[in-house]
């Protein structure tokens, strides 16, 4: 147990669940190491998973501490949240943009989750024209988890703005990612959704489809490298293409504490 839970804390996720299904095998109703099997899946991002394996421990011996914990970390990360946010955003041509959005969450079933989102943004430009724009947006979208940590998401949705030459659209995401236990994964997006980030673009009424391609690799324990690249299309008065990539890499320094560096590039 002791050497499957510090190679769990020293991010080797893979290893140290076949260290905890190795000790199950000595003793298969232990407290300690279903609890510890279970931490290390949902560390994976495997909610199901875990929960399913709390349930092999016997109904006698869940007041025991170790099953109490884990049990309340599943609950948490499966129970319903709601996440609101506001931000204001200003620059040097005079744009001055102000967003509130909320981000609902809720599992369904351990392996399916239904998520909203909904923003309302209120953007000027007054080297352009008076007053204000206002754009708005909704969107649910389901995710569902595959073992050993596969996710694929779906979402619909629609935005509006009343510029002069905006219109109700749709919006739709598909996405989908390999399983985070690995050290090496990516994943694939597709959006469609209004571009509307200023008040001369809500006022044109643009339109955005993006596919993105997201890497990330592992190559020591607390080092993470993470890449990408998309090819975006934008609509409106006129036809524009942008091709963008990031690189950033992330050096974990405590529990709470990362330090970062990071390069994009587009045109």
């Amino acid at each position: 147990q002791g050497v499957a839970r510090v190679t769990a804390w020293d991010g080797r996720l893979v290893a140290a669940e076949a260290q905890w299904r190795a000790a199950l095998t000595l003793d298969t109703t232990n407290t300690a190491s279903l609890a510890g099997l279970s931490q290390t899946l949902r560390w994976q991002g495997r909610l199901a998973a875990a929960r399913e394996v709390l349930t092999r421990i016997p109904a006698e011996r869940r007041t025991e501490r170790d099953y109490v914990e884990e049990r309340r970390q599943v609950d948490a990360a499966l129970r319903t949240t709601g996440a609101p946010s506001i931000t204001y955003e200003r620059d040097s041509d005079g744009n001055r943009i102000s967003t509130l959005s909320l981000r609902a969450r809720r599992s369904l079933r351990p392996r399916l989750q239904a998520s909203g989102d909904f923003y309302l943004r209120t953007a000027s430009y007054h080297a352009a024209f008076p007053g204000s724009r206002q754009a708005w947006g909704v969107m649910g979208t389901g995710r569902y988890l595959f073992e050993p940590g596969w996710v694929v998401s779906a979402g619909l949705g629609v935005s509006g703005a009343d510029g002069a030459g905006s219109a109700t659209e749709p919006a739709l995401l598909l996405s989908a990612s390999t399983p985070a236990r690995y050290r090496v994964g990516g994943s694939l997006t597709l959006l469609r959704t209004a571009f509307d980030a200023t008040a001369l673009i809500i006022e044109r009424g643009v339109t955005m489809t993006e596919r993105s391609l997201g890497l990330r690799f592992s190559p020591a324990p607390r080092w993470n490298l993470d890449g990408g690249a998309s090819w975006t299309t934008f609509d409106g008065t006129e036809s524009n293409r942008r091709i963008a990539g990031y690189l950033a890499g992330t050096r974990s320094l405590a529990p709470a504490w990362a330090a970062v560096a990071s390069v994009r590039s587009f045109g």
